[in-house]
C-alpha cells in the first residue's frame, strides 16, 4: 500500500488512517468558512461596542444631571443659610430657652391640659362642641395677650 503523508493541524497522518482524515475534511467543508465566522464575531463585537458607547453616553449624561442637581442643592442651602442669617432666626439648640424647646414644652403642656379638660367634661359635649369652645377660649387668650403686649410696648416707649 502506498503511503502519502500530509498534515492535518496537530495531527500528522498517512492515508492508512482514512477515517480521521475524512472526518477532518468533512468538518472543514461543512463548517463555516473562517472569514464568515470572523465577520460574525466582528459584527457582534461592533454591536457590543456600540452598546457600550451608548451606555457610556448615558452615564455621562446622568453624571452631568447629578452634578447640576448637586449644584442646585448646594445653592439652595447657601441661600437658605443666608436668609436665616439675615433674619436672625438661627438658634442655639443647646439653649433650654430656645424657641424650639419652649414650643415643645408648651405643646406638651397644652396637649396634657386639653386631654384633662376633655376627660373632666366627660360626655357633656360632642367633639365639635369641644373644638368650638376651645377655639373661643384660644381667641380670648390671644386678645388678652395682644392687649398685654400693647400696654407693655406703650409703657416701654414712654420710658425710652
Amino acid at each position: 500500500m502506498l503511503r502519502i503523508p500530509f498534515r492535518i493541524p496537530r495531527i500528522c497522518t498517512v492515508v492508512g488512517l482514512p477515517i480521521l482524515a475524512i472526518s477532518f475534511i468533512f468538518r472543514m467543508v461543512w463548517r463555516k468558512a473562517p472569514s464568515a465566522e470572523c465577520s460574525d464575531l466582528q459584527m457582534e463585537v461592533d454591536s457590543l461596542t456600540k452598546e457600550v458607547d451608548s451606555l457610556r453616553k448615558q452615564i455621562d449624561i446622568l453624571r452631568q444631571d447629578n452634578d447640576m442637581l448637586r449644584n442646585k442643592n448646594n445653592e439652595l442651602y447657601k441661600q437658605s443659610a443666608q436668609m436665616m442669617e439675615e433674619s436672625g432666626s438661627l438658634e442655639n439648640t443647646n439653649d433650654e430657652f430656645s424657641n424650639t424647646r419652649l414650643a415643645e414644652r408648651f405643646d406638651i403642656g397644652l396637649k396634657k391640659r386639653r386631654i384633662d379638660l376633655c376627660e373632666a367634661l366627660g360626655d357633656a359635649f360632642t367633639e365639635i362642641q369641644y373644638l368650638t369652645n376651645l377655639s373661643h377660649v384660644m381667641q380670648s387668650v390671644f386678645k388678652e395677650c395682644s392687649l398685654t403686649v400693647e400696654e407693655t410696648e406703650k409703657y416701654m416707649l414712654q420710658i425710652a
